[in-house]
C-alpha cells in the first residue's frame, strides 16, 4: 500500500512489520439466537502505521466506522457501508512547505486541512482566499474577485506578462475549478462568504494550492539559492585573483 506520512510527508509503500489494526464489534439491541433473523451492529477499525524515514519513525493513526448487518451461520457475514472515517493521530494537516511560502497562505492553508472533515465549506472558503492571496503576492494581481482575477491571469499569459512558474498548465488548472458548479459561482463573490461546497471541491482547491506552493514559491527560492551559489564562486574567485 502506498502511503504518505503526515509527520513527514515522505510517500513509501507500507509493509506489514510497520502496520497494524484492530477492530471492535458492538452489537446494539442485544443478541440473535443462532439461526435467528439478522440484527445491526456497529465496527470500529482502528489502523496504525509508523514511518519508515529514518529521521521520522513517527506512528499514525486512523479511525473507521461500519455499520452493518450479522448472519450467524457458521460464519460471520458483513453488509453495511462505512459512515465515518478519519486520521486521529496526528490531527489533519497539510503538507509540510518551506518559508517561502508566504506565513498568510501557510496559516489559510493549514486550517483549510484541520477543518476539511467538520466543515468542508468552511475549508473550501478558506482556500480560496489562499489561492487568492497567492495570485495578488505572486503575480501582483488584484481584481474585485477570485474570478475576476484568474480571468486577468488567463488574459496576461496570452500577453506574455507574468512571472516564471506560471504556467500554461496552471492556468489551465485554475480554469477548470472556475468551470466547477459552486466553485465556480463562490469565485465572484466578495468578503469571503462561507457558502455550500459540493463534494471533493474543498480537496480539488487545496490539492490545485499545494502545486502552486512548489511550482511558484518553492521553485524561485530554489532558482535563487543555485544563482547566490554561483554568485559566491564567483565572487571567491575575483577575490584571489585580486589578492594575487
Amino acid at each position: 500500500m502506498d502511503w504518505n506520512c503526515p509527520h513527514c510527508g515522505l510517500r513509501q509503500v507500507v509493509t506489514n512489520a510497520a502496520s497494524d489494526n484492530g477492530s471492535l464489534e458492538l452489537r446494539v439491541g442485544g443478541f440473535a439466537e443462532a439461526g435467528d433473523a439478522k440484527y445491526p451492529r456497529l465496527i470500529s477499525i482502528v489502523s496504525a502505521i509508523r514511518c519508515a524515514a529514518e529521521d521520522c519513525k513517527k506512528i499514525s493513526a486512523t479511525v473507521d466506522l461500519l455499520v452493518g448487518e450479522h448472519w450467524d451461520y457458521g460464519h460471520a457475514k458483513i453488509e453495511g457501508s462505512e459512515f465515518y472515517a478519519a486520521q486521529i493521530y496526528p490531527g489533519k494537516h497539510g503538507k509540510p512547505f518551506p518559508e517561502a511560502v508566504p506565513a498568510a497562505c501557510l496559516e489559510d492553508y493549514d486550517e483549510a486541512w484541520a477543518i476539511i472533515d467538520l466543515s468542508p465549506k468552511s475549508s473550501a472558503t478558506l482556500a480560496r482566499r489562499c489561492l487568492q492571496t497567492m495570485i495578488r503576492d505572486f503575480c501582483d494581481i488584484r481584481e474585485r474577485s477570485l474570478f475576476a482575477e484568474i480571468e486577468t491571469l488567463e488574459r496576461r499569459l496570452a500577453e506574455d506578462d507574468l512571472p516564471r512558474g506560471v504556467e500554461e498548465e496552471t492556468i489551465e488548472a485554475m480554469r477548470a475549478l472556475k468551470n466547477i458548479g459552486n466553485l465556480g459561482a463562490h469565485m465572484t463573490e466578495r468578503g469571503g462568504e462561507i457558502l455550500d461546497v459540493e463534494p471533493g471541491e474543498a480537496q480539488a482547491l487545496l490539492a490545485l494550492i499545494e502545486m502552486l506552493f512548489t511550482d511558484w514559491y518553492v521553485a524561485r527560492a530554489r532558482r535563487r539559492e543555485r544563482l547566490a551559489r554561483v554568485l559566491e564562486i564567483d565572487a571567491s574567485k575575483n577575490d584571489g585573483t585580486s589578492n594575487g
